[in-house]
């Protein structure tokens, strides 16, 4: 008897006790929906070091310092065209504003090796605006086909250019609880660190800020970001309303590093006082690392992200080779390491287009046909 007593007590506490539900976090978005995607960037850094050295001789260090301030600030329209399942079968992306700029305060040798401050700064803009891209899924390739649309454009542009229009790279694949976890690999970085890919900015000014923001010091990182390693990891965190919307949070934590050759970048620059320089260079090797925290907010109604927010710390080091060669055929290189630190935030928002202001009529103050009364 006080078995079945013990038997009944603890069926009805499970009965009693508050089952955990599940969450579902997937992408839906309807067919020929268009959203336009907001983005604005900073990035803060601090020159820590440099150091030079000439051929096998020990590095010495260049008393070179400062801080770079920079701001990226991107607009965009993503239209669906086809949708295969939980992935975009076919879409459109058009960009309306791509801006770019900073400054930066430098502390640089002077004459009798006395100190002098340079202030440098400048606006980027890019070629992109008001182009379109179409993007198409290849399923022998498991990949997206990329083409411009209507009006042509670089084709390394296109090679960088992200396909992911909602952040689907912060999903689980599957119903989630509070507190679950998951990961993400670490390539998809590039829709965290640089959503929407590829800005081929270009600046106004040839100097050594602006070649410096072109290689990668807080400007284009997804040129950087082709094979990053390390962890994302996501979490998730419940839900909460933001902006009338019930949201699930998903928290994100990053930590990757990425190598990549900017040789061509780092020449596509030539500052006035370099103009002369007879060296050559041999190879430009930019590595970055990135910490960093954030959250997706992803409108569980509407099926795609609401809101992304992400902050952390960077750190870049760039290795530059330079080479001569001199009058008797003898070859010296200049090796020079830049080391730069500092912080950095984005802000990611998704929106309704901008409604499309109706034509004007064409008819308002025009002479009126015969036999016609204007009203």
């Amino acid at each position: 008897m006080k078995l079945e007593l013990r038997l009944l007590s603890l069926v009805a506490a499970l009965q009693l006790a508050p089952v955990a539900l599940a969450d579902e976090l997937v992408w839906a978005p309807p067919v020929k929906s268009e959203r336009k995607k907001t983005l604005e960037v900073h990035h803060y850094l601090d020159i820590t070091k440099v150091q030079k050295a000439l051929g096998e001789m020990a590095p010495i260090d260049d008393p070179v310092s400062g801080q770079i301030a920079t701001w990226e600030r991107l607009i965009w329209v993503d239209r669906i065209d086809a949708v295969e399942g939980a992935r975009v079968g076919r879409f459109v992306r058009k960009y309306h504003e791509l801006a770019s700029g900073g400054t930066a305060d430098l502390v640089m040798p002077g004459p009798a090796g006395k100190p002098r401050t340079v202030k440098q700064s400048d606006a980027c803009a890019s070629t992109m605006a008001q182009r379109e891209v179409r993007f198409t899924w290849v399923p022998a390739e498991q990949g997206y086909g990329r083409l411009w649309e209507r009006l042509e454009g670089p084709e390394d542009f296109l090679q960088h250019v992200d396909h992911d229009v909602d952040l689907a790279a912060a999903l689980p694949g599957k119903d989630v609880q509070e507190g679950d976890s998951w990961s993400i690999a670490p390539e998809r970085a590039v829709a965290f660190l640089a959503p929407g890919g590829y800005r081929f900015f270009e600046p106004r000014q040839a100097t050594q800020f602006a070649r410096t923001h072109k290689v990668g010091a807080g400007g284009e990182l997804a040129a950087m970001l082709d094979a990053p390693q390390g962890t994302i990891t996501a979490t998730y965190k419940g839900k909460r309303t933001v902006d009338d919307r019930e949201c699930g949070v998903i928290a994100i934590e990053l930590d990757v590093t990425a190598t990549a050759d900017r040789a061509e970048a780092f020449e596509s620059i030539v500052p006035p006082e370099e103009a002369r320089d007879p060296r050559r260079l041999s190879s430009c090797i930019v590595e970055s690392s990135f910490k960093a925290s954030g959250e997706v907010l992803w409108d569980l109604e509407a099926k795609r992200f609401h809101r992304f927010e992400l902050k952390g710390t960077e750190s870049m080091a760039m290795a530059l080779a330079k080479r001569t060669v001199n009058d008797a055929d003898e070859a010296s290189e200049l090796k020079q390491t830049s080391m730069l630190e500092g912080s950095f935030q984005l802000q990611l928002v998704n929106a309704e287009p901008d409604p499309v202001a109706p034509p004007k009529d064409a008819a308002a103050g025009a002479k009126p046909a015969e036999g016609e009364k204007k009203p």
